[in-house]
This record gives C-alpha cells, structure tokens and sequence, in this order.
C-alpha cells in the first residue's frame, strides 16, 4: 500500500472541516500527530491521525478512502439500526396516540356510569314494582276464576249468568290498570 503524503495544517483544517487554531489545539492534545517540519517550520502533519481524528470528531466521511472502507460495513449496519429505531418510534408514536384516545374513552365511559347505575336502578324499581302489581293481578285473577268456577258448578246455571257481570267487570278493571 503507497504512503500517503503528510498534510500541511491548511489542508488538514480543509480535511477535518476545522479551523487553524483547532488544528493547533488537536496538535497539542495529541490528537494529531506531527510528522515533520519542513526548513522553513511549516508543520507536516500525518495523514493516518488526520483519518482517526475525523471518526472521532464523527467525520468519517472525510477520512482517508481505507478508512472510508474500514467503516463501510459499520456504516451501513448503523444506517439499518437507525431505520429500524426510527421505524419503532413511529410504531410507539401511533400505539401511544391510540391507548391515549382509549384512555379517554374509559375515563368519559368512567364519569358517566354513575349516571347509567342510577337509571338502571330507578328502571329496576320500576320494573320490581310492575312485577308485584302483575303478581297481585294475577293472583286476584285466580281467587276470582277459583271463585267463578266454585259459584258456577255449585249453583248451577243461573248463578253462573248473574256471577257474570261482576267478574267480567273486575277482570275489565284489573286490565286497565296496565
């Protein structure tokens, strides 16, 4: 593999997308290193620090091509991992939205159940009260038939007419009261 030239500190700040004096700060934290000094004290700084400061500074981008195909595959894999990540957060975004408007409905469905028991338990009353009513009708309906049907075949034919009336308009008035 050919040796790539060192880069001077202007090619190296157009190479990292940094100024001069951050090129000078990185020289001084180590985190390029000098190659050479040219006769006239311009500093020659070495390409493969120039590559690693650009992954650290998040620049891969502008890194030398091997290491551009070093972290090809890194790349790609993270690219994959983001979309995947991004695809999650919308899932979790529509779930939520809909468990918020479930929410909301339990909690609207909540205040109004009082509402609802308190009809439905004057409906139960009403209905309990109509039930007794039918049952004391009913039961007034037998004595009456029981009554109807002793007098009739006790007294013979004539009774069974003058009975009549009577019952007919007792069964008339239990029958309105519905």
């Amino acid at each position: 593999m050919p040796t790539r030239p060192p880069l001077t500190i202007n090619e190296t700040c157009k190479a990292l997308g940094v100024s001069d004096s951050t090129v000078r700060r990185m020289l001084t934290a180590g985190q390029l290193r000098e190659q050479a000094r040219e006769p006239g004290g311009r500093i020659l700084i070495d390409p493969d620090s120039v590559d690693a400061a650009a992954v650290g500074l998040g620049r891969a981008e502008l890194a030398g091509g091997e290491v551009r195909r070093e972290l090809a595959p890194s790349m790609t894999m993270l690219a994959e991992v983001v979309s995947d990540l991004t695809s999650t957060i919308q899932s979790q975004q529509h779930k939520i939205t809909e468990l918020a408007m479930a929410l909301g409905e339990a909690r609207a469905e909540v205040r109004l159940l009082p509402k609802q028991a308190e009809a439905a338990e004057q409906r139960a009353a009403s209905l309990e009260a109509e039930l007794e009513r039918t049952r004391a009708d009913l039961e007034t309906a037998r004595r009456e038939l029981d009554t109807f049907r002793r007098g009739a075949y006790s007294q013979g034919e004539a009774t069974k007419q003058d009975a009549s009336p009577s019952l007919r308009t007792r069964i008339t008035r239990m029958l309105k009261r519905d």
